[in-house]
């Protein structure tokens, strides 16, 4: 609901001797440690008779040099790089593949495998050659950041994946740390700091996430030859965090700047015309949003339109719709229809409320005693207008999402907390 991150180009978390990849051997995957050059050669024309026997199947393009001789890892390893860097990713996926046949049990070639297959979508196969690469050096940083990023930017979201995608990027940037010299170091740990900061935004974690954002950028303060890609994906969590934290007049400011250098950056304007909504800059916030709209068409949608009347209607019926005893709970604590969560409300809090929560139970659970005494503080139920119109596609999807919402609303209600709404299916 916030935003969909920008992926990491993996590629650039290989560094500069690990670069292009490859893919499952033609075998299955198995490796052929133990074939010699010529019964290589063999195998290929073989394989060349098998195919003319079998026209529509076309055997694999070698990965030969210039000469047509056989290479060896280190050359193997450079083929698939350059491969890559002409988005030859079928080519780079071959070298690699050959590159781990050659040596099994070589960790750049079943990296830069990973790489060639998540270029080619297939997602699972990339999964596993970096499982391999970490089964042989749980230890190895860039393998690390590779992984990291999978979880945490292409594997299908969830708390899970994403708590594992951090605790990769978290080992792997506490040894680089370590041994932190070369600018390539440098730039190493600022990938993996990035990482962390956007697993824990991802997990709603933005005081963490402001922290490893910093990290990353201080990381490449000063650093040669650092990829402005990475300075770019940094301060843009940054700029979220900011706006979690309800630091809007900072976020504003770094996000304004962000947009200025990277006019074409989709989601910081999409997250620019959140942070003017806080200041009701409506207009502006329009504009935002429908470039954002415009440069990124199949990743961003306009917000269902439903006037404030009409949404209050809404509201009213996911009311009279719930079961009587739920009615009876809910007896004198109004049920409001609002446009945006107030700032105190969200700053009650520590770490504040996410601006873009659904909605909003204030005051005391049921048959919970005030401290001290003291007489309960008013109870009272907020929904918020304009940020369920960003999360829905149709009004049959706004009714479901306003009932889904009052729920959650209700189980605070009744002192259960955000952990065990969701088990429920209440988040």
């Amino acid at each position: 609901m916030r935003r969909v991150l920008p992926k990491l180009v993996l590629l650039s978390a290989l560094g500069c001797a690990k670069v292009a990849p490859g893919g499952p051997a033609p075998d299955g995957g198995r490796a052929a440690s133990g074939r010699g050059v010529l019964e290589r050669e063999s195998q290929r024309h073989d394989e060349t008779s098998f195919m003319r026997e079998f026209p529509e199947v076309q055997p694999a393009e070698p990965c030969l040099a210039g000469g047509g001789e056989p290479l060896g890892l280190s050359s193997l390893l450079d083929r698939a790089a350059a491969r890559f860097d002409a988005s030859d990713f079928q080519g780079a996926l071959r070298c690699a593949e050959e590159a781990s046949r050659f040596e099994p049990s070589s960790i750049e070639a079943h990296h830069d495998r990973a790489a060639a297959l998540l270029r080619l979508g297939r997602t699972d196969e990339a999964r596993t050659a970096l499982e391999r690469a970490l089964a042989l050096d749980p230890d190895d940083p860039e393998t690390l950041a590779a992984a990291a990023d999978l979880f945490i930017n292409r594997l299908a979201p969830g708390p899970d994946v994403t708590e594992a995608g951090l605790e990769l990027a978290r080992r792997g940037a506490r040894l680089v740390q370590r041994r932190r010299r070369a600018n390539h170091e440098r730039g190493l740990y600022a990938r993996l700091s990035l990482l962390e900061a956007q697993a824990q935004n991802d997990l709603g974690r933005p005081r963490e996430a402001l922290a490893r954002a910093d990290a990353a950028l201080g990381a490449m303060l000063g650093l040669s030859g650092a990829d402005p890609q990475l300075r770019t994906d940094a301060d843009y969590e940054r700029a979220v965090a900011l706006f979690e934290l309800c630091r809007f007049e900072d976020a504003r400011k770094a996000l304004s700047e962000l947009v200025g250098r990277k006019p074409d950056h989709a989601h910081a304007h999409q997250q620019l015309g959140l942070v003017l909504e806080r200041f009701a800059d409506f207009e502006g916030a329009s504009r935002h949003f429908d470039h954002a709209r415009r440069l990124a068409p199949d990743e961003l949608r306009a917000p269902l339109e439903l006037a404030a009347p009409e949404f209050a209607r809404v509201v009213e019926r996911a009311v009279a719709e719930l079961p009587p005893g739920l009615q009876r709970d809910l007896a004198g604590i109004p049920v409001e229809p609002a446009e945006l969560p107030a700032e105190g409300d969200l700053l009650l809090e520590d770490p504040p409320l996410s601006p873009t929560i659904l909605g909003l139970f204030r005051g005391l659970p049921l048959h919970a005693g005030a401290p001290g005494g003291a007489s309960d503080e008013p109870r009272s139920i907020a929904i918020y207008r304009r940020n369920l119109l960003r999360v829905v596609t149709s009004r049959d999807e706004l009714e479901r999402e306003v009932r889904k919402t009052l729920l959650h609303e209700l189980g605070h209600l009744h002192g259960e907390d955000d952990g065990a709404l969701r088990a429920r299916g209440l988040e």
